[in-house]
């Protein structure tokens, strides 16, 4: 994984702030591999969001890992960030990786 620093100095949302006065927490880039991508293909018949067994909406603007995989499959690799679920804990988010295939997905899992 790649480290992924934020913006120096880093610049507020908020036209009232002037600056910010607090540590910026490091996040981390990752990409999906040809094998990544054959696991998802193998596997598309068990996510019941992209078999339609089931309607919900993921993330916003972002794309199941399973429509990723199918839409661009020209693309050899997508991103996916790591962040950091807050500065006292060992959680992450993943993000760019939302998915409904099962936790065991195959025999290769």
């Amino acid at each position: 994984m790649s480290p992924q620093r934020g913006d120096e100095p880093p610049r507020p949302f908020s036209h009232f702030t002037d600056a910010l006065e607090v540590d910026q927490v490091l996040c981390h880039l990752t990409l999906t591999t040809a094998a990544t991508h054959d696991l998802v293909r193998e596997n598309l018949h068990r996510s019941p969001l992209y078999t339609g067994k089931i309607r919900g909406i993921g993330p916003r603007y972002c794309p199941s890992i399973e429509d990723k995989v199918v839409r661009f499959s020209e693309k050899p690799a997508h991103q996916i960030f790591l962040r950091a679920g807050g500065r006292d804990t060992h959680e992450y988010y993943i993000n760019g990786l939302s998915t409904s295939l099962p936790r065991k997905c195959s025999a290769r899992c």
